[in-house]
């Protein structure tokens, strides 16, 4: 333990309480007498929405299902998937799946203790060869994940209430509703300034971790940026969200809660499926003024459809930032929507007729999204990806037939983004000493398990520091 006199002083503060900042601080809190912080921008577990309630929702506020405790992800679907690849940061495919089954065992560990109804779905592996045969055949992918445990979202805020629990019982200090400033450096103190009730607070540490999920993509650009933290560019998925008769999908779904299918174009673009929600609704998410799709699954399906992403790679020239591109292209997009997220019957897309209100309203397949504006989505999106997407659904009816119906629904805009990837190490440290970037709004990981196990390993580096601190003194 470092010790300090200053009032406003934590050994280790954590900006982000998604599962990159919690497990953080989870691994942190084993080392008695250690004073962490976790700041969030979004609100307390009892303050948050699961749903999304336009009366309720302000623009001026942070939006319940992208911020505050808990994060983004974990209020998604509640899916849970050991496997995850870390390999590009020096751990071993063999570490990480050890690391992830680790922190899947802790949420079903607290889940059974709850009484949560865990479900896991295990198919026949022959079911499984023969759905990697079936892809294959048509120039796709089809990735198998085996212990993907579903939790459902109206569930999966109990284990994280409980680690939150257990966090404060450790001593472990929250501040919600709390807007990150600028990081400053200082004889070997990292000084953050804190925006609460509009008074400004500055917050001294000696190791910092960030895990400010995709809500803080936007700040965490400007602070790498600023600190001239050492980033490399990735390419953004932009796509759609599709909205499928529920029976249509079984040949996937009835195998995994999370079932990945990829494929490369001639023109070696990387389109891809995420986020499967069985039986779930299409939802609206908010990063500060930017509207993009979601998808929530209960635990016990309220929904006779099954909704999904398809994204597609974007190759941008050098010059071109990867984050401010996506930014600019949801903008538009929402612009397009008036301020809504757009709409449209798979049959117009195709013959690139704009839907009407009425033609969803009548539509065969009923739209479970709260609010939308129909359009004519190729006018929002690149044609490139239009035309990835549109051959990527065609390949994907061989597997799934039914899908390429007229009256299947598509939403725009999906977006997978992050600020441009923070260079780490193993230990998730990054070019500036004692600054660790964890989670997805670092680029460093995918996934709500992927996201936990960065801030694990985090914390890990930052234990071993303080115990060498100490033996120094």
């Amino acid at each position: 333990m470092i010790k300090k006199q200053e009032i406003n002083y934590y050994d280790v503060m954590i900006i982000g309480a998604g599962p990159g900042g919690l497990f953080a601080a989870y691994e942190l809190s084993k080392l008695s007498n250690l004073s962490i912080l976790i700041a969030d921008k979004g609100k307390s577990l009892d303050e948050r929405v699961n749903f999304c309630k336009p009366h309720k929702c302000s623009p001026r506020d942070p939006c319940g299902i992208t911020h505050g405790i808990g994060g983004a992800g974990l209020f998604s679907d509640g899916k849970f998937r050991p496997f995850f690849n870390l390999e590009k940061y020096s751990i071993d495919l063999l570490g990480s799946k050890r690391l992830g089954e680790e922190i899947v065992t802790h949420i079903k560990e607290i889940s059974s203790k709850l009484k949560i109804d865990i479900r896991c779905k295990n198919p026949d592996l022959k079911k499984i060869r023969s759905m990697e045969k079936n892809a294959s055949s048509v120039g796709m992918k089809f990735t198998y994940y085996p212990g993907v445990i579903h939790i459902g979202s109206d569930a999966s805020i109990l284990p994280i209430k409980k680690i939150v629990t257990n966090l404060e019982s450790a001593g472990v200090m929250f501040l919600v509703n709390s807007k990150a400033g600028n990081i400053k450096i200082s004889n070997e103190l990292i000084n953050i300034e804190l925006i609460m009730n509009n008074k400004k607070i500055t917050i001294s540490t000696r190791f910092l971790a960030l895990a400010p999920g995709k809500a803080g993509a936007r700040w965490m650009n400007e602070q790498i940026k600023r600190l001239k933290i050492k980033t490399e560019k990735t390419p953004p998925f932009v796509g759609i969200r599709v909205e499928v008769d529920r029976n249509i999908m079984k040949p996937l779904t009835n195998l995994s809660y999370d079932p990945k299918i990829s494929m490369y174009t001639e023109s070696n673009d990387y389109v891809k499926t995420h986020c499967f929600c069985e039986g779930g609704r299409v939802i609206d998410c908010r990063y500060d003024d930017l509207r993009v799709l979601g998808g929530h699954s209960l635990m016990d399906p309220d929904s006779k459809n099954t909704n999904f992403a398809i994204l597609s790679s974007i190759n941008l020239p050098k010059a071109t930032d990867p984050y401010e591109y996506s930014e600019r292209l949801v903008r538009s997009v929402n612009k397009l929507g008036n301020g809504k997220l757009l709409i449209q019957r798979l049959g117009d897309l195709i013959s690139g007729k704009k839907s009407t209100l009425k033609d969803i309203k009548n539509n065969m397949i009923s739209s479970t999204l709260l609010a939308y504006t129909p359009a004519d989505i190729r006018r929002a999106l690149p044609q490139r990806v239009i035309k990835n997407i549109l051959l990527f659904l065609e390949k994907l009816d061989a597997i799934c037939p039914g899908i390429m119906n007229e009256s299947t629904l598509v939403y725009a805009p999906a977006v997978e983004w992050w600020s441009n990837r923070i260079v780490v190490n193993s230990n998730m440290e990054t070019s500036v000493k004692n600054i660790f970037a964890v989670g997805e709004g670092a680029g460093s990981s995918k996934g709500i398990v992927g996201s936990a196990a960065t801030g694990v390993l985090a914390a890990r580096r930052i234990i071993k520091k303080i115990m060498n601190i100490e033996k120094s003194e």
